[in-house]
Protein backbone atom coordinates (compact mmCIF):
# COMPACT_ATOMS: atom_id res chain seq x y z
CA UNK A 1 0.00 0.00 0.00
CA UNK A 2 1.17 3.53 -0.67
CA UNK A 3 1.19 6.35 1.87
CA UNK A 4 -2.28 7.68 1.01
CA UNK A 5 -3.90 4.25 1.14
CA UNK A 6 -2.22 3.49 4.47
CA UNK A 7 -3.53 6.75 5.95
CA UNK A 8 -7.06 5.97 4.76
CA UNK A 9 -6.86 2.47 6.27
CA UNK A 10 -5.49 3.91 9.52
CA UNK A 11 -8.33 6.44 9.72
CA UNK A 12 -10.81 3.62 9.09
CA UNK A 13 -9.27 1.60 11.93
CA UNK A 14 -9.46 4.66 14.19
CA UNK A 15 -13.18 5.11 13.47
CA UNK A 16 -13.74 1.38 13.98
CA UNK A 17 -11.85 1.50 17.28
CA UNK A 18 -14.03 4.29 18.66
CA UNK A 19 -17.19 2.57 17.39
CA UNK A 20 -16.19 -0.61 19.23
CA UNK A 21 -15.61 1.39 22.42
CA UNK A 22 -19.07 2.95 22.09
CA UNK A 23 -20.63 -0.48 21.43
CA UNK A 24 -18.83 -1.96 24.45
CA UNK A 25 -20.22 0.89 26.57
CA UNK A 26 -23.77 0.11 25.48
CA UNK A 27 -23.17 -3.60 26.12
CA UNK A 28 -21.88 -2.86 29.63
CA UNK A 29 -24.84 -0.59 30.46
CA UNK A 30 -27.25 -3.21 29.08
CA UNK A 31 -25.64 -5.94 31.20
CA UNK A 32 -25.78 -3.76 34.33
CA UNK A 33 -29.44 -2.95 33.67
CA UNK A 34 -30.26 -6.62 33.14
CA UNK A 35 -28.64 -7.63 36.42
CA UNK A 36 -30.33 -4.84 38.34
CA UNK A 37 -33.72 -6.33 37.42
CA UNK A 38 -32.74 -10.02 37.33
CA UNK A 39 -33.14 -12.74 39.92
CA UNK A 40 -29.93 -14.30 41.21
CA UNK A 41 -29.17 -17.88 42.09
CA UNK A 42 -26.20 -20.21 42.22
CA UNK A 43 -25.48 -22.61 39.39
CA UNK A 44 -23.12 -25.54 38.95
CA UNK A 45 -20.84 -26.18 35.98
CA UNK A 46 -21.83 -29.65 34.80
CA UNK A 47 -19.80 -29.76 31.57
CA UNK A 48 -17.20 -27.88 29.55
CA UNK A 49 -18.47 -27.88 25.97
CA UNK A 50 -15.67 -28.13 23.42
CA UNK A 51 -15.67 -26.14 20.18
CA UNK A 52 -13.08 -26.46 17.44
CA UNK A 53 -11.79 -23.62 15.30
CA UNK A 54 -9.15 -23.34 12.61
CA UNK A 55 -6.61 -20.66 11.78
CA UNK A 56 -4.25 -20.21 8.85
CA UNK A 57 -4.43 -21.69 5.37
CA UNK A 58 -3.06 -24.72 3.58
CA UNK A 59 -0.09 -26.39 5.25
CA UNK A 60 -0.11 -23.73 7.98
CA UNK A 61 -3.71 -24.43 8.98
CA UNK A 62 -4.06 -25.30 12.65
CA UNK A 63 -7.00 -26.61 14.64
CA UNK A 64 -7.52 -25.60 18.26
CA UNK A 65 -10.19 -26.17 20.89
CA UNK A 66 -11.97 -23.74 23.19
CA UNK A 67 -14.36 -24.52 26.02
CA UNK A 68 -17.64 -22.99 27.19
CA UNK A 69 -19.27 -23.80 30.54
CA UNK A 70 -22.60 -25.61 30.65
CA UNK A 71 -24.34 -24.50 33.85
CA UNK A 72 -27.28 -26.11 35.65
CA UNK A 73 -29.38 -23.96 37.99
CA UNK A 74 -32.76 -23.78 39.71
CA UNK A 75 -35.16 -20.85 39.28
CA UNK A 76 -37.17 -19.44 42.19
CA UNK A 77 -40.16 -21.62 41.25
CA UNK A 78 -38.02 -24.76 41.58
CA UNK A 79 -37.77 -25.44 37.83
CA UNK A 80 -34.43 -26.76 36.56
CA UNK A 81 -32.63 -25.05 33.70
CA UNK A 82 -29.39 -25.48 31.75
CA UNK A 83 -27.42 -22.67 30.17
CA UNK A 84 -24.55 -22.91 27.67
CA UNK A 85 -22.32 -19.84 27.83
CA UNK A 86 -21.65 -17.93 24.62
CA UNK A 87 -18.11 -17.24 25.84
CA UNK A 88 -15.67 -19.99 24.88
CA UNK A 89 -12.01 -19.88 25.89
CA UNK A 90 -8.73 -21.74 26.19
CA UNK A 91 -7.61 -22.51 28.77
CA UNK A 92 -11.11 -23.01 30.23
CA UNK A 93 -12.31 -20.30 32.61
CA UNK A 94 -14.29 -22.81 34.69
CA UNK A 95 -14.01 -26.32 36.07
CA UNK A 96 -16.70 -29.00 36.20
CA UNK A 97 -18.35 -28.85 39.63
CA UNK A 98 -17.53 -25.16 40.12
CA UNK A 99 -20.26 -22.95 41.62
CA UNK A 100 -21.04 -19.76 39.68
CA UNK A 101 -23.48 -16.85 40.17
CA UNK A 102 -26.39 -16.95 37.72
CA UNK A 103 -28.55 -13.94 36.85
CA UNK A 104 -31.80 -14.74 35.05
CA UNK A 105 -34.83 -12.89 33.76
CA UNK A 106 -37.69 -13.30 36.25
CA UNK A 107 -40.20 -13.68 33.41
CA UNK A 108 -37.95 -15.92 31.30
CA UNK A 109 -35.53 -18.01 33.40
CA UNK A 110 -33.72 -19.20 30.25
CA UNK A 111 -32.50 -15.65 29.59
CA UNK A 112 -29.26 -15.77 31.57
CA UNK A 113 -26.02 -14.01 32.34
CA UNK A 114 -23.24 -15.64 34.33
CA UNK A 115 -21.16 -14.06 37.04
CA UNK A 116 -17.59 -15.02 37.85
CA UNK A 117 -15.11 -15.25 34.96
CA UNK A 118 -17.94 -14.70 32.46
CA UNK A 119 -19.02 -11.45 34.09
CA UNK A 120 -18.96 -8.59 31.57
CA UNK A 121 -16.66 -10.68 29.33
CA UNK A 122 -18.45 -9.52 26.18
CA UNK A 123 -18.19 -5.74 26.78
CA UNK A 124 -14.59 -6.04 27.95
CA UNK A 125 -13.61 -8.13 24.90
CA UNK A 126 -15.18 -5.60 22.52
CA UNK A 127 -13.53 -2.72 24.40
CA UNK A 128 -10.16 -4.49 24.19
CA UNK A 129 -10.57 -4.83 20.41
CA UNK A 130 -11.42 -1.14 20.13
CA UNK A 131 -8.40 -0.12 22.19
CA UNK A 132 -6.18 -2.40 20.09
CA UNK A 133 -7.33 -0.65 16.89
CA UNK A 134 -6.77 2.79 18.43
CA UNK A 135 -3.32 1.77 19.72
CA UNK A 136 -2.38 0.44 16.29
CA UNK A 137 -3.40 3.72 14.65
CA UNK A 138 -1.53 5.71 17.30
CA UNK A 139 1.68 3.76 16.65
CA UNK A 140 1.18 4.14 12.89
CA UNK A 141 0.84 7.93 13.11
CA UNK A 142 3.84 8.22 15.46
CA UNK A 143 5.97 6.25 12.98
CA UNK A 144 4.61 8.33 10.07
CA UNK A 145 5.37 11.58 11.90
CA UNK A 146 8.93 10.47 12.64
CA UNK A 147 9.43 9.42 9.03
CA UNK A 148 8.11 12.77 7.76
CA UNK A 149 10.39 14.64 10.17
CA UNK A 150 13.35 12.56 8.99
CA UNK A 151 12.55 13.25 5.34
CA UNK A 152 12.23 16.98 6.04
CA UNK A 153 15.58 16.99 7.85
CA UNK A 154 17.27 15.18 4.96
CA UNK A 155 15.83 17.66 2.44
CA UNK A 156 17.20 20.58 4.45
CA UNK A 157 20.45 19.16 5.81
CA UNK A 158 21.23 16.10 3.71
CA UNK A 159 23.77 15.75 0.94
CA UNK A 160 22.14 15.70 -2.50
CA UNK A 161 23.47 12.97 -4.78
CA UNK A 162 22.40 11.95 -8.27
CA UNK A 163 21.52 8.27 -8.18
CA UNK A 164 21.47 6.23 -11.37
CA UNK A 165 18.09 4.84 -12.31
CA UNK A 166 18.26 1.04 -12.13
CA UNK A 167 14.71 -0.19 -12.66
CA UNK A 168 11.10 -0.04 -11.56
CA UNK A 169 10.17 -2.86 -9.21
CA UNK A 170 6.64 -4.27 -9.07
CA UNK A 171 5.55 -4.88 -5.49
CA UNK A 172 2.89 -7.51 -6.15
CA UNK A 173 1.53 -9.66 -3.32
CA UNK A 174 -1.26 -12.14 -3.95
CA UNK A 175 -4.63 -10.68 -3.07
CA UNK A 176 -3.22 -7.21 -2.40
CA UNK A 177 -2.98 -3.94 -4.27
CA UNK A 178 -0.17 -3.77 -6.87
CA UNK A 179 2.35 -1.01 -6.15
CA UNK A 180 5.65 0.07 -7.65
CA UNK A 181 8.88 1.60 -6.44
CA UNK A 182 11.93 3.04 -8.16
CA UNK A 183 15.31 1.47 -7.50
CA UNK A 184 18.40 3.64 -7.90
CA UNK A 185 22.11 3.29 -7.18
CA UNK A 186 24.92 5.67 -6.25
CA UNK A 187 28.62 4.97 -5.84
CA UNK A 188 30.49 6.80 -3.12
CA UNK A 189 33.81 7.77 -4.71
CA UNK A 190 35.49 8.18 -1.33
CA UNK A 191 34.82 4.57 -0.34
CA UNK A 192 34.03 3.03 -3.76
CA UNK A 193 30.98 1.49 -2.12
CA UNK A 194 27.82 1.12 -4.20
CA UNK A 195 24.61 2.11 -2.41
CA UNK A 196 21.11 1.17 -3.53
CA UNK A 197 18.12 3.38 -2.82
CA UNK A 198 14.42 2.84 -3.38
CA UNK A 199 11.53 5.27 -3.47
CA UNK A 200 8.32 5.11 -1.51
CA UNK A 201 5.56 3.00 -3.04
CA UNK A 202 3.40 4.48 -5.80
CA UNK A 203 0.14 3.09 -7.19
CA UNK A 204 1.07 3.35 -10.87
CA UNK A 205 3.99 2.34 -13.07
CA UNK A 206 6.36 5.35 -12.97
CA UNK A 207 8.48 4.18 -15.93
CA UNK A 208 6.96 6.59 -18.53
CA UNK A 209 7.74 9.56 -16.27
CA UNK A 210 11.42 8.79 -15.73
CA UNK A 211 12.93 10.87 -18.51
CA UNK A 212 16.22 11.50 -16.76
CA UNK A 213 18.39 8.54 -15.82
CA UNK A 214 19.47 10.41 -12.70
CA UNK A 215 17.26 10.71 -9.61
CA UNK A 216 17.90 13.07 -6.71
CA UNK A 217 18.54 11.36 -3.39
CA UNK A 218 19.25 13.17 -0.13
CA UNK A 219 21.54 11.22 2.18
CA UNK A 220 22.74 11.74 5.72
CA UNK A 221 26.39 12.88 5.37
CA UNK A 222 27.32 10.67 8.32
CA UNK A 223 25.26 7.67 7.25
CA UNK A 224 24.58 7.15 3.52
CA UNK A 225 22.11 4.38 4.37
CA UNK A 226 19.77 7.00 5.81
CA UNK A 227 18.21 8.68 2.79
CA UNK A 228 15.21 10.16 1.03
CA UNK A 229 14.55 9.71 -2.70
CA UNK A 230 12.86 12.71 -4.30
CA UNK A 231 10.11 11.54 -6.66
CA UNK A 232 8.27 14.85 -6.80
CA UNK A 233 8.62 14.70 -10.61
CA UNK A 234 5.91 12.01 -10.67
CA UNK A 235 2.25 13.03 -11.00
CA UNK A 236 0.29 12.78 -7.78
CA UNK A 237 -1.56 9.48 -7.53
CA UNK A 238 -5.31 9.64 -6.97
Amino acid sequence: MNKKTLKLVAKGFLVLGFLLLIISGFMYISAKKFRANAAQTEGTVIEMKESQSTSGKGAEQKTFSTYAPVVSYLAADGSSHTYVSSVSSYPPDYKVGEKVPVYYDKTNPDNVQLGGADEYAGPFAVAAMGLAFILFVGVFFIISARKSASEQWLKQNGKAVAADFVKVVVNDFEGREINYFILGSWQDNTTNKLHFYNSELVRFDPTPFINDKKIDVYIDPKNPEKYYMDISFLPESK
